[in-house]
This record gives structure tokens, C-alpha cells and sequence, in this order.
């Protein structure tokens, strides 16, 4: 199977290739299209996966069984869709949760305030703006429905931009 029909399968986006693939290079330490299966974890970690040692010890086992060292970007690519979710429900759910620490189906907007404007660096009226329209009941919290409807509008946004672009 070629790259762009592996990656459509996976549900990756272009742009999604594109990061792996720069990633993928700055580990390619020899220039010849190939990255050391000993340096996979550190590439997956730079493409913002977080893999165990047990998932890490699983492909290198699998790698070396099928007589490999090096891995090619398919191979990575194959790795990457077999072993993570491209799921962007789950990746809503997970941002969600990583703010509800205490699982209690919300979110303090101020404390996403403090979070966006310290941490990612938002300007204080952006965030004030973008507050307001997320906390739909404007009781000061963000519950889990109130976050999904943004997420997926900001993503319907982006995507709109790129196909004018």
C-alpha cells in the first residue's frame, strides 16, 4: 500500500503527514530515508504520542522479528495508525479530561482562562471572546457538550480556511 492510501485509511490529514514526516527526518541520522528502530520512541514522543516501554518493547519485537533495524516513513506511518488513535472525538475527549481533572463533567472557565493565557499564550480578549461563546448557559463553567461544540466548530473553521487557502 503507498503512503497517501495508508494515510487516507488512517485518517491522518495532509497536515498530519506533513509533521510526521518533518519529525521523521530529524531522526533520519544517515540521509538515507531510514530511522533506527533504537530511536523510534524518541520519534514518537516528537510527534506527540506517549508510548509505554511495554507498546515500545511490542514493535521493537515485532520489527526485529521480521529481520529490521531501520524503519522507513510507511513503516512509521503503519506504526503510528496501528497503534494510535487518529480519532478526533477521542482527542476532544482527551483535551477535556486533561482540564476536568476531578471528572466532575466541567470545566471553571476561569481556570481556562489562566490556562490559555498563561500557558499557551492567548491574548486576554481572545480568550474572553472565545469563553463566552463555549459557556453556552453563561454559568461560568464549561461542561463536556459546551467544549465538543466549539472543538468541532473551531475545527470546521480551520478546515474551511485551508480550502480557501
Amino acid at each position: 500500500m503507498d503512503q497517501a492510501t495508508m494515510a487516507t485509511n488512517a485518517g491522518f490529514t495532509e497536515e498530519q503527514i506533513h509533521d510526521f514526516h518533518e519529525a521523521f527526518l530529524c531522526y533520519d541520522r544517515c540521509n538515507d530515508g531510514l530511522v533506527s528502530i533504537k530511536d523510534l520512541g524518541k520519534l514518537m514522543k516528537a510527534c506527540g504520542e506517549n508510548p509505554s516501554a511495554e507498546e515500545l518493547h511490542k514493535i521493537y519485537n515485532e520489527t526485529w522479528a521480521c529481520g529490521k533495524k531501520k524503519i522507513d516513513f510507511n513503516d512509521f506511518l503503519q506504526i503510528i495508525a496501528e497503534r494510535y488513535s487518529v480519532d478526533p472525538e477521542e482527542d476532544i475527549r482527551e483535551a477535556f479530561h486533561v482540564f476536568d481533572m476531578k471528572d466532575s463533567g466541567f470545566i471553571k472557565a476561569e481556570e481556562l482562562k489562566d490556562v490559555l493565557t498563561t500557558t499557551v499564550g492567548v491574548l486576554g480578549e481572545h480568550v474572553d471572546e472565545f469563553l463566552y461563546d463555549m459557556d453556552m448557559n453563561k454559568d461560568g463553567k464549561i461542561n463536556y457538550y459546551e467544549f465538543v461544540r466549539v472543538m468541532k466548530l473551531a475545527e470546521i473553521g480551520r478546515a474551511s480556511c485551508r480550502e480557501r487557502v
